[in-house]
This record gives structure tokens, C-alpha cells and sequence, in this order.
């Protein structure tokens, strides 16, 4: 039996870099001590070009170099499928932002990509504005350092790498830190203060403003029974949808209902279907309804767990909501199982009870806080490859009682004020398609 354990604007077109004025200077500049940073004009680039997961876990960062940087204009290159959650991070965590206030000013459109198993396209750079400083917060380098280095920053914040000499007074990286706190001591590092506790987002209202998504067509309305007050996500036309006024049907009152992710990038962390069922099938015997969600593509996967479970097919959401329509789904479910994947981190965020399921990766590196107990972690206690083209011996050591366990242990976390979003942040007007971005592990 598993154990369970508490918690856990549209960039102007470049020249190459060898043929723009500074670019000598740059690379010849040699590294300085780090110093706190300076109130001045100017843009501040941050490198996240990865998945939900890898968002949420640098949400404190994001808005400690909002707070170092208030009088500048920071953009944030990551791919637009991520662009919805945007509009949920303000500066802090603790009170409603105001009108102007935002903790991420634009997107740039950038692919999700990882060091090790792809490459960054060197035409990516185009995309990049020249900026007074570029955050790496996408990984340890070098490939990520030198994409940030071709928008000629005046300053690098990014861990140090011995192939990139401009990195040279940054710290070193340790592949065993928490997600959460490894940006926020790089960033300390360099005198700006952040704090790791600091993940929280408000739940987003029901409103259109979560219409937004890569693939328009693809979208469709989420059935009303389970989604309440909670407005299309597509208008036929493309247009923003309607609100949907009246009652709040039950599948919305404070015990919400169950949610189900069953998904996940790589195979190493995906829980079989039929445990999955299990799991559908005890709680609907606990009178709780459930839904099962996921990505286009998981869409047969979610549909198989809901046939055998017997689910109504309007329990299945997946391939139906962006990610902002997801966040208003999760944020008034009653809990959420799911694996290691970036909707476990959607939970933390929201406060909303769950049980994650982890196999090859530990959950000190990538669980939920430890000190929220409404969130509980099923784990073997050993690791894996977490990109095997199987799942791991150690999540199929957890059996759906273990899961079924966990859920009626769940205590329900205390309120938290119900803060607005900040205002959606503008993109580039030509941004190129990409495909879904995974969770990644490791990022160079």
C-alpha cells in the first residue's frame, strides 16, 4: 500500500547578433557582482517556455520581480496556450489587485521546449525585444541562456554555467530543490527578495474573460449541470460568450464535486484507466458527482474511464475548457485527484483539496507545500525515469483504496478572500502556432 504524505508586443524583426551594435560589448562584458535591483525605465524579459506546472511553480518569483521592478514593463516569453492564467497573477497573493497593477505586463509567444530532449529554434530569438534585464526562469543553461543573451540584455539574472561566461556571478544549480523555492533563490541571490509561500491565485469568476485559447475551433460549451453560472468558453462566431444567469445547481454548492484528471505528457506518470474508474466509481457510491477532464487529445482516455465508471457523458470536460476555464471548473470542485502534472499545481493555487498520485519523480521536488494538509501525496517512495514510455512500478504500487483513503481524509482548507484577477495581459499580435506544452522535468 502507498504511503500518504501531507502536502507538497510584437518584438521588432533582428538582425543577427554579430552584426548589432553592443553585441561585442555584451558578450565581452565581464560578469558582475550581483546587486539589488534599479527603479528605472525599461522592459524585463522572463524566460518560462514550459508548461502549467512549470507556471505555477514561478508564480512567487513572478511577483517578486514584479515588486523589484514596478517601473518596468516585464514580458514574459511562454507559450500562448498559457496566456488565460496570466490574468489570475497579481503582484500579491493577499489582496485584490488594483486596475493597472499586473504581475506580467505582455506574452511572447514562444513554443514550450526542453534542454536535453529539443532545442530552441535560433529563429526564436526574433521574437525577443532588447531588454534592460532577462530572467532566466526557464532552466540551468546553456541553451536558454544564450536565447536570452540574443535580445542583448544589460543585465542576466540566471544561474551560473561554466559555457556562459555572462552567468558567471550567478549561484549554482542543485537539481534537488523544490521548483517553488529553486527560482525564488536564484532570485535572492541577486538581492531580490521572494517569497515561497506566495503561490496562492484568486478563483476566476465565470465570466468570458477565460474564452481565450490557441485553437478557437476546438472549444466548445461545458455542460450547464455540472458548471453552473460558469459562461461558454466559445462563441460559434468566435466572439466573447454570454454570461448565463440563475441558479447555482448542486454540483456547485461548497461540497463540490469530484474531479478527475487522469492525464499526463509522459506515460511514466499515467495511472491506469481502469483504476481510474475505481476511483469514479467509489466516489458517485459517496454521492459525489464526478467530472473528468484532460486536454483534446485525452479526450478518449477520459471518455473510456467514464463509460466504465458509468459517468454521464457530460461528466466528461476534457477537450472542452482552455486552461482558464479548467482553473473555474477546479476552483469550485469539492476536491481533485490527478497525477504529477501541472494541474496538481492548479489545486495548490486554488486551494482546492486534492490527492496527487506520484511514480517516478519525488514529490520534495515537485509536490504540493507540505504545510496545506488538505492536500495529501501518494508515493512509493522511490524514483524513476519520468519520461519512460511506461508507467512507473512505483505509481502502479497505488491501488484506487489507497486513493479512495486519501479522499475521505481530505479536511477542507480554510476560506481564503476571493480576489479578482488582474487585468489579461496584451500579446503579440502574430504569434505562431505551437503545439499543447508538456510538463517538463529538466530544462537547459
Amino acid at each position: 500500500m502507498a504511503s500518504i504524505l501531507p502536502d507538497r508586443t510584437r518584438p521588432a524583426r533582428r538582425r543577427p547578433a554579430a552584426d548589432r551594435p553592443g553585441a561585442r560589448r555584451a558578450a565581452s562584458r565581464p560578469a558582475a557582482r550581483p546587486t539589488a535591483p534599479h527603479a528605472t525605465e525599461g522592459e524585463v524579459l522572463i524566460l518560462r517556455a514550459l508548461g502549467l506546472g512549470d507556471l505555477l511553480t514561478a508564480v512567487p518569483a513572478l511577483r517578486a520581480l514584479a515588486r523589484a521592478f514596478p517601473n518596468h514593463r516585464r514580458l514574459l516569453a511562454a507559450p500562448r496556450a498559457l496566456a488565460p492564467l496570466l490574468t489570475l497573477i497579481g503582484p500579491d497573493p493577499r489582496r485584490a489587485p488594483a486596475p493597472a497593477e499586473r504581475a506580467v505586463h505582455a506574452l511572447i509567444d514562444l513554443p514550450a521546449w526542453v534542454g536535453g530532449s529539443s532545442t530552441p529554434d535560433a529563429s526564436l530569438a526574433g521574437r525577443l525585444p532588447r531588454s534592460a534585464v532577462a530572467v532566466n526562469l526557464h532552466g540551468s543553461g546553456p541553451q536558454s541562456h544564450r536565447l536570452l543573451l540574443q535580445a542583448e540584455p544589460e543585465r542576466l539574472i540566471a544561474f551560473a554555467h561554466a559555457e556562459i561566461p555572462q552567468s558567471a556571478g550567478g549561484p549554482r544549480w542543485d537539481p534537488n530543490v523544490h521548483e517553488v523555492a529553486r527560482w525564488c533563490s536564484l532570485l535572492s541571490h541577486y538581492g531580490i527578495e521572494a517569497d515561497a509561500s506566495a503561490i496562492d491565485l484568486p478563483a476566476p469568476a465565470p465570466s468570458s474573460e477565460f474564452s481565450k485559447a490557441p485553437d478557437r475551433p476546438a472549444l466548445r460549451r461545458a455542460p450547464a449541470k455540472h458548471l453552473g453560472a460558469l459562461a461558454d468558453h466559445q462563441g460559434s462566431n468566435g466572439e466573447a460568450p454570454r454570461r448565463r444567469d440563475g441558479p447555482t445547481p448542486v454540483s456547485c454548492r461548497d461540497d463540490g464535486p469530484t474531479l478527475l484528471h487522469p492525464g499526463a505528457s509522459s506515460a511514466a506518470r499515467r495511472w491506469p484507466a481502469e483504476r481510474w474508474a475505481q476511483v469514479a466509481r467509489g466516489e458517485r457510491a459517496r454521492g459525489r458527482d464526478v467530472l473528468v477532464s484532460g486536454s483534446a487529445r485525452e479526450r478518449p482516455l477520459a471518455r473510456r474511464i467514464a463509460r466504465a465508471a458509468e459517468l454521464p457523458a457530460a461528466a466528461v470536460l476534457a477537450g472542452r475548457l482552455d486552461l482558464g476555464g479548467l482553473a473555474a471548473v477546479l476552483a469550485r470542485a469539492g476536491r481533485v485527484v490527478c497525477g504529477d502534472t501541472g494541474v496538481a499545481h492548479l489545486a495548490s493555487a486554488l486551494r482546492v483539496p486534492s490527492v496527487v498520485l506520484f511514480g517516478p519523480t519525488s514529490p520534495r521536488r515537485w509536490g504540493p507545500p507540505v504545510d496545506r494538509p488538505w492536500h495529501r501525496v501518494l508515493w512509493s517512495g522511490r524514483s524513476g525515469d519520468p519520461h519512460a514510455e511506461a508507467p512507473d512500478a512505483g505509481l502502479l504500487e497505488i491501488e484506487p483504496d489507497d486513493v479512495l483513503a486519501a479522499l475521505a481524509q481530505l479536511p477542507k482548507p480554510p476560506r481564503s478572500p476571493k480576489l479578482p484577477p488582474s487585468p489579461e495581459p496584451s500579446r503579440s499580435p502574430e504569434p505562431s502556432r505551437s503545439s499543447e506544452p508538456s510538463r517538463s522535468r529538466v530544462a537547459a
